[in-house]
């Protein structure tokens, strides 16, 4: 197996997160924004979750950082979590996955 061929359905996630997220953040008519950063960010979540479940994981908190300090409001491309704690259920170690697991109430309480 080739290495585009094990990483062709995390580039179509991290595709679809990106086309989907440039439709609502559209930095083509503002310039670069904290939420073209934080679509970076998700973006490239997604596209480690697989592989690199911590990775992604980290990536999450620190957008999570970034949306509480900037009080950016809620976009849709931010969905990409439910990617990263699915790839961090299945595809983590034992301690990403228990990191993942209590990084969800400790997100609702921030």
């Amino acid at each position: 197996m080739t290495r585009l061929e094990e990483w062709w359905p995390e580039l179509a996630v991290g595709a679809f997160v990106l086309v989907f997220g440039l439709t609502e953040v559209r930095p083509w008519q503002g310039g670069a924004t904290v939420a073209t950063g934080l679509l970076v960010i998700f973006t490239a979540a997604a596209l480690v979750h697989r592989h690199r479940p911590s990775v992604a994981l980290a990536l999450i908190w620190l957008a999570g950082a970034l949306v509480v300090v900037d009080r950016q409001p809620f976009h849709l491309f931010m969905g990409a979590v439910a990617i990263v704690a699915y790839g961090t259920a299945r595809f983590g170690s034992v301690g990403t996955l228990w990191a993942s697991g209590l990084s969800i109430p400790a997100a609702y309480v921030i």
